[in-house]
């Protein structure tokens, strides 16, 4: 996605907060450096420097960096601009986290291959990495051609509310579901803006996922279906949460 586009409707419209207590958790129980990858507006990175960590995030968008960087002081995190198939780092982490299913957006089998090489290069040995992504059994449910709204609040300018609306379909043999997403702002009952956005993120299977990572050079640790740490539930649970540890078991 252009986030170039929304950026500065972003923290309005993404107020997701059930995976912080995870991802603090798991950066606390570490010792030694945190790298936050796809790290977006600095969601997940304002409540890591809460709890007194300096994390590492990398994000490919400047427009989502300068905004990570307003919420959070220069001495508390360090913000490099990067692809995360293409990380400038060397063995250097403890643990590294991708947060908000962002590993999705790697369409290609070859950009989801060339991202977990990169991401394990960047590890310390024995280094841990927790990737989250959509269950694609219940992600499914919500895909329909047909646009409609799947959150509204209010105007960051003051001047009316924002209605973002999706409408997108699945393409089973690329594993893919593409589609559009529109932030339309409403101020007395006229449309005042209207920003219209390609989408499109692939669902890879647990089988698929499982075996890239072990061909990449990580451990399968564990797989929890929710930031509860509750046991994957093929048909009822909303994501896949794998915890790998870098090397061979």
């Amino acid at each position: 996605m252009d986030y170039s586009r929304f950026a500065h409707l972003y923290d309005s419209c993404v107020n997701f907060d059930a995976d912080l207590p995870f991802f603090v958790e798991e950066c606390l129980a570490v010792s030694g450096s945190v790298l936050e990858l796809m790290a977006g507006t600095g969601r997940v990175t304002a409540e890591l420097v809460k709890c007194g960590l300096r994390p590492t995030c990398v994000d490919s968008s400047r427009d989502m960096l300068a905004r990570l960087a307003n919420k959070t002081t220069a001495e508390s995190r360090h913000i490099v601009c990067a692809d995360v198939r293409n990380l400038p780092f060397s063995h250097a982490f403890s643990i590294a986290i991708l947060p908000f299913n962002s590993f999705c957006e790697l369409v290609s089998e070859e950009a989801r291959h060339t991202a977990l090489n990169s991401v394990r290069a960047a590890l310390a040995p024995r280094g841990r990495f927790i990737c989250t992504l959509h269950n694609p059994a219940f992600r499914l449910k919500s895909v329909t051609p047909q646009p409609h709204v799947v959150t509204r609040f209010p105007s960051p300018s003051g001047c009316g509310e924002v209605l973002v609306s999706v409408a997108s379909e699945y393409d089973a043999d690329r594993g893919v579901v593409s589609g559009t997403q529109t932030f339309t702002t409403i101020h007395d009952g006229e449309v005042v803006d209207e920003i219209s956005v390609p989408v499109e993120f692939c669902l890879p299977s647990q089988a698929w996922f499982a075996e890239a990572a072990r061909a990449n050079g990580f451990t399968v640790e564990a797989l929890f279906g929710d930031y509860d740490r509750s046991e994957y539930n093929p048909e009822s649970s909303p994501y896949f949460i794998w915890c790998l540890k870098e090397g061979a078991a």
